[in-house]
């Protein structure tokens, strides 16, 4: 009987100063998705005129790509992400089983999430449901030695709901009208996070009225702009509790932030713990590398990306 397997799995996490991978353009015969917790990565693909084409993927987004689609991927500034592929056991089309399957044949909105990978190679989704818990899920089936009838109804059972809470969630426009703005606010946004950034000085560096730059950024990123600061900002916290030894006081100054108890607060909401207890256990994990399993392509380590 044809199974979908998971053919890679890996947790990445990347900060501002640190080597990155850079991919070749590639293609492959699975179905990729890669999840980003925190930062930002650039998708880059060829459109049907042989055009090389960017589109940012924010946090708490999710990249599907579409069997057979040449594409790349490239990390501008931190990234944590979840990173997994599916694969056939006989190595046949995994659109084409999904297509065929009963079970997904019950929901229309599966069948508008096929369509779309079929036409566009890719598409993103905004996590307004619980995608990067049923990931986790998975990666106790990676490489699993031993399967029973019972862990392969907890696969079968685990592959469903992740299923269910994609489809349930806000698929993204894969044809930004406003993605240049988008990309410059962003760009803004990382490179002035220390200092006083408010969505006016963006909106007037861009040319744009306030409230129209707030519907686009919102519309396209699934957050709002002082979200999106909110989240680089603590994203740099991470990277220096991690990386120094400075003091709370002054990474939350260095960050951009008026106060210790504006980076408390927002850090505790964000990452689940306290700036001073996260310096604690900053010892305990150690990232993992970004795509650590094995491609068919060639890396190169560039220090400028």
């Amino acid at each position: 009987m044809n199974r979908l397997n998971i053919t890679g799995y890996s947790v990445s996490e990347y900060t501002q100063n640190e080597e990155k991978r850079v991919m070749s353009f590639h293609k492959h015969n699975t179905l990729e998705l890669s999840y980003v917790i925190s930062g930002n990565m650039i998708f880059s693909y060829m459109n049907k005129r042989n055009e090389v084409c960017e589109q940012y993927v924010f946090s708490k987004q999710l990249l599907l790509i579409a069997p057979q689609f040449t594409h790349k991927t490239s990390i501008p500034n931190s990234l944590k992400s979840i990173g997994t592929e599916f694969s056939l056991s006989d190595g046949g089309n995994v659109l084409d089983f999904l297509c065929s399957s009963a079970y997904i044949a019950r929901f229309p909105e599966s069948k508008k999430l096929i369509q779309s990978l079929t036409e566009s190679g890719f598409v993103i989704i905004h996590d307004t449901e619980n995608v990067e818990y049923r990931l986790g899920k998975l990666q106790r089936y990676i490489n699993q030695k031993e399967t029973t009838p019972i862990t392969e109804a907890k696969y079968e059972l685990d592959l469903k709901r992740l299923l269910l809470e994609i489809l349930t969630c806000k698929q993204v426009s894969s044809q930004y009208s406003g993605s240049i703005h988008i990309k410059r606010a962003v760009s803004l946004l990382e490179n002035n996070h220390t200092k006083k950034i408010t969505v006016v000085s963006v909106a007037k560096d861009l040319g744009l009225s306030v409230s129209y730059l707030q519907h686009l950024f919102k519309s396209e990123t699934g957050m709002s702009i002082k979200q999106k600061l909110n989240d680089i900002r603590i994203t740099h916290a991470q990277q220096l509790i991690t990386d120094t030894n400075y003091s709370i006081a002054k990474i939350a100054a260095d960050v951009g932030y008026n106060s210790v108890q504006e980076l408390n607060v927002n850090f505790k909401k964000k990452i689940g713990c306290s700036p001073s207890d996260f310096k604690k256990s900053k010892n305990e994990k150690k990232p993992m590398r970004y795509f650590n399993y094995d491609y068919s392509y060639d890396e190169k380590i560039n220090k400028d990306i």
